[in-house]
Order: structure tokens, then C-alpha cells, then sequence
């Protein structure tokens, strides 16, 4: 039997179906001409489709079973039920891909979402980071500042008990400058009571005790040597490099004690009458002279007369008496070597080495307090852009 083509000419094959009297058939076809069509995105109503595809399975199913029933009319409904499993092949395939392709994107999407939230996450611990460093930062500054001025402090108060010390060596120097520091400390007596006095070393160390005493980080070359702690006041040579009169290379130094010698008195020129041997009326007047050019002894029997020689002056007349012998030379001082050593005093040497001492702490004391400035700014910078 022939019968026209359901795809080329689908109202041909309608009207055939009618004219069968199949209602299961006509439905099927009139099922499959309304399949579900793809909206201007290219997307299926999910709810439709899926209707329709389970209504097209049962009426696929009634066709079957239909089948067997008309025998004469096998190969219509062979036909129709070739066109309706395509249909609804089709359209499954094209909402299985829109699902799948719903799915992938919903999975990319909270993919999408899992990164956003973990870049939100590590930028909000970044940002705590940073601020827990700016306050480490600042509070590390201001430790930093409060050490810096109790070491200001520390200075300042070094530099006073430096100030006085200087003042306690001067004064001692002043009273004992012509003790040397190597004789026996005498006694006086105050009634019934000995009461020993103090020589210029004692003076000095206990001066020295009165300073703040640190300890050297670096051990100098006495302490080294003696496997000792290397100790003593800021500015001055440590205890050990003290006793053995040495100098320190931590700071202080030691100058050589000089004697001075006495220098002797100048002699006024003292004039005296003469008198007659035959009355009390005196007759002129003498005037002893000395020659500058004779050298002084230093010894007390070298500064008596017979050190310098005399000349006699009567109303005008010079009188060298000629039996007198020539003045010896008299011999060299044994100390004359250590007495080219001494430039002024050693009061002097002292103050100049502590006022340069005191610029150099002062200078430095500014220099801190500029850094100290410097540091104030960046903080105040820090905190204005945490704001």
C-alpha cells in the first residue's frame, strides 16, 4: 500500500490517518507535530519539554500495542511510530545537552564563587597582616624611643657626674699640687686624736668611685691579660688600667706626674748705711747686686750667698772685691728630664681632655635627638595612612 511521506508531505499523511479511523495514531501525530521548539536563546523550557516527552513515551506506547491489532495497516503505523521515537529522540538529546551544558555552568559559576570568596578571604587576612605589622612596627618604634631616651638620659646624667668629678679632681689638684702621688700620707694630729690625710691618688679614686660605673662590653689589654672584667667609669680608663697607671683603650688616659721645682725667690736689692769707725754719723750707703746671668741652684745650699757673687756699691763707686773665687757651676737636676714632660699642669691637660670629652657627648646628643625627631615623623606618617 502506498501512503505519502510523514516528512515531505505531513498533511497528505494527516488526512490518511483520518481516513483510517485511528484516533492513537492521529493523536501521535498531532503530538509529535507539536514538539517543543528552543526560545531566541536557544533554550528549552525545561518543565515543557519534559512534559512533553513523557507524553509522547506513553502514546509511543499505545502505538505499539496498536500495532498488532491492524494488520492491514502495518506499515502507516510502522511509519508513524519510525517518526515519533525520532522526534522524541531528538528533542531528549537537545534538553539532555541543555541541562548538562545548565550544569556546567552552575558548577563554574560556585567555582567562580569558591574563588572569589577565597581571594576576598586572603585579601581581608593580607589586610589584617599588614595592620598587626603597622602596630608591631609602631609599638617597636616606641619601645625603641623609650629607649633611646633613657640612654639620653643615662648620658646626660654620666655627663653630670663627669662635670662634678672634674670639679672634685681641679679642687684636689689645686690643694695638692706639690704633693707627689707616690709619698707616705701624713698625719696631724687633731688633740689626742690621729687623724691620717688623704693624698691626691686617694683623692682621685675616690672620685672615681663616685662615677657611674659600667662594664666595657670590649675588654682592654690590662684586663685581658689579668683575666678580669673590665669595669669602670664612663670617660675615664678602667679600674685595672687605673692602679697600674696605664692607659685605657676603652677611654681615659694616662698622663705622666711631673714634679715642679720651686723656683727661687727673687732677691729685692736692699740698701744699707756705712758708718765712720771714729763716729755715729754714716758716711754713704752699699747696694748688693746679683748677676742674672749666674745660674739659681736647687738646692738650699746652693741659694746662700756663696751661689752668686756680690759687688759693693759706695756713693757711685763699684767695689769688685779680687780675692773672691769664680762661682762653680752647680749640678744638673736629675728630674730635669721628666720636668720637659709637663705642658702647663696636669689640672690643665685634664680639663681640656674632659671639655673634649663633653663636646663629643653633647654631639652626640644631638645627633640622638634628631633621630629621635626623624622617628616621631614616621610614625606620625604610619598612624595618619592607617587612618
Amino acid at each position: 500500500m502506498s501512503y505519502p511521506n510523514p516528512y515531505e508531505a505531513p498533511e497528505e499523511f494527516f488526512h490518511l490517518l483520518k481516513t483510517l479511523n485511528f484516533e492513537v495514531a492521529v493523536t501521535a501525530f498531532v503530538h509529535s507535530r507539536n514538539k517543543p521548539t528552543p526560545g531566541p536563546n536557544g533554550r528549552f523550557k525545561e518543565e515543557f519539554a519534559q512534559a512533553w516527552c513523557e507524553q509522547m513515551d506513553v502514546l509511543l506506547g499505545k502505538l505499539s500495542r496498536a500495532d498488532g491489532l491492524h494488520s492491514d495497516h502495518r506499515e502507516v503505523i510502522g511509519c508513524l511510530h519510525e517518526l515519533c521515537t525520532k522526534t522524541i529522540c531528538s528533542t531528549e538529546t537537545q534538553l539532555a545537552n541543555q541541562q548538562a551544558s545548565d550544569e556546567a555552568k552552575k558548577k563554574k559559576m560556585e567555582e567562580d564563587m569558591k574563588r572569589i570568596d577565597e581571594m576576598v578571604r586572603l585579601e581581608n587576612e593580607q589586610e589584617a597582616k599588614e595592620k598587626a605589622d603597622a602596630l608591631k612596627q609602631m609599638l617597636d618604634e616606641q619601645e625603641n624611643l623609650k629607649a633611646m631616651e633613657r640612654e639620653l638620659e643615662m648620658k646626660k646624667q654620666a655627663l653630670h657626674d663627669a662635670q662634678k668629678a672634674a670639679d672634685i679632681l681641679v679642687d684636689d689638684q689645686d690643694q695638692d699640687q706639690d704633693q707627689d702621688q707616690d709619698d707616705v700620707a701624713s698625719v696631724s694630729t687633731v688633740g689626742d686624736q690621729v687623724v691620717p690625710k688623704k693624698t691626691k691618688q686617694q683623692g682621685e679614686e675616690e672620685a672615681c668611685k663616685k662615677l657611674e660605673q659600667v662594664v666595657h662590653s670590649t675588654c682592654c689589654a690590662a684586663c685581658t691579660k689579668a683575666n678580669d672584667i673590665c669595669t669602670g667609669p664612663i670617660g675615664y680608663s678602667c679600674n685595672v688600667c687605673w692602679k697600674l697607671k696605664k692607659s685605657c683603650s676603652n677611654g681615659g688616659c694616662h698622663h705622666p706626674r711631673v714634679k715642679d721645682e720651686p723656683a727661687s725667690p727673687a732677691k729685692q736689692t736692699r740698701k744699707r748705711k756705712m758708718y765712720s769707725a771714729s763716729g755715729l754719723n754714716s758716711i754713704g750707703t752699699i747696694e748688693q747686686l746679683d748677676e742674672a746671668n749666674i745660674p739659681q741652684g736647687s738646692s738650699k745650699w746652693q741659694k746662700t750667698g756663696a751661689g752668686a757673687t756680690a759687688h759693693v756699691r759706695f756713693d757711685g763707686v763699684t767695689v769688685t772685691p779680687g780675692t773672691r773665687p769664680n762661682p762653680r757651676p752647680t749640678r744638673k737636676l736629675t728630674q730635669s728630664s721628666k720636668a720637659t714632660l709637663k705642658v702647663e699642669d696636669n689640672s690643665s691637660i685634664e680639663l681640656d681632655d674632659l671639655f673634649t670629652k663633653l663636646g663629643q657627648e653633647f654631639y652626640a646628643i644631638g645627633k640622638a635627638c634628631e633621630t629621635i625627631g626623624k622617628t616621631c615623623e614616621n610614625i606620625a606618617e604610619t598612624i595618619n595612612s592607617n587612618a
